[in-house]
């Protein structure tokens, strides 16, 4: 049983130390096409895109191998006492007023992108824009499951 464990932690970290080396090698490929004028812009905006999406999909496709293991059923080693408790709530809280700051600020700044015609730092300021979006939300499922497993398992609450 171990021994499966082990074999599988270490094909996902292969697994992803392939998808790093090729996340990196066509950025890197990209790059250097755009700094010799190999590329043409206009393709070059679409193949960054179309590159962005990849990558996002491959992420997505290593979060769900990621579900698919075993849950444990350990019982938290702490308990969120109600001053933390009310902290990260005040922190969701804030979490949620950046995402929405930042859903605001997106067709904004791709307005901006396209009147200004420089759709290179659009691409890049819509991807920065989205994956800040995605952390804050990560960290907000985090905050909630945190607290809520702390909350179920208090002796206190019973």
């Amino acid at each position: 049983m171990i021994q499966s464990e082990n074999a599988e932690k270490e094909k996902r970290l292969v697994t992803r130390g392939i998808i790093a080396l090729a996340v990196v090698c066509v950025t890197v490929l990209l790059s250097l096409g755009f700094i010799f004028q190999i590329v043409p812009p206009r393709v070059g905006a679409r193949v960054i895109l179309l590159w962005f999406v990849i990558v996002i999909l491959l992420l997505a496709r290593l979060q769900s191998l990621d579900r698919k293991r075993a849950v444990s059923d350990a019982k938290p080693a702490i308990y969120l006492d109600d001053k933390t408790v009310r902290w990260s709530e005040s922190w969701i809280l804030l979490l949620k007023v950046w995402i929405g700051i930042l859903a605001v600020s997106l067709p904004l700044g791709i307005a901006n992108g396209i009147v200004q015609h420089q759709l290179l730092a659009t691409f890049i300021g819509v991807g920065i824009n989205l994956l800040m979006m995605y952390v804050a939300a990560r960290e907000i499922r985090r905050i909630q499951k945190l607290i809520r497993l702390s909350t179920q398992n208090r002796p206190d609450l019973r």
